[in-house]
């Protein structure tokens, strides 16, 4: 017998447990004098990280491990594996702290679209 009631499956559980992550995490933070002083913590280190990124480029660097002979004689793919995803994440952080993107603008002018190039 096939069950035909629910051809899709539904996320309830988990947006469930989400939201009671939510409601703890932010009665913590702001119901408690802790709680509203890690907040202040966390708002202060994320501004100064907003001012000066590269400072955290500079923090995740330090934090890559580097190979050494041992770890390559060992045959461990999960520290290679992470090495490289490490890497990958760092360039893709660059890349989207250098987009500069063009907005092209359109105005409307005697019905016609008139583009702001010309």
């Amino acid at each position: 017998m096939k069950k035909t009631n629910n051809p899709h499956p539904t996320n309830f559980w988990f947006g469930f447990a989400m939201g009671g992550v939510f409601a703890t995490l932010a009665s913590y933070f702001l119901g408690t004098k802790t709680g509203r002083q890690k907040a202040r913590e966390i708002l202060d280190y994320a501004e100064k990280i907003e001012l000066n990124p590269e400072e955290l480029m500079e923090l995740i660097q330090s934090l890559q491990i580097t190979p050494t002979e041992s770890s390559e004689d060992s045959k461990e793919p999960e520290a290679k594996n992470a090495l490289a995803n490490i890497d990958s994440i760092i360039d893709k952080m660059k890349s989207m702290t250098q987009t500069n993107k063009k907005v092209k603008k359109f105005f409307v002018k005697g019905g016609k679209v008139v583009n702001s190039d010309e």
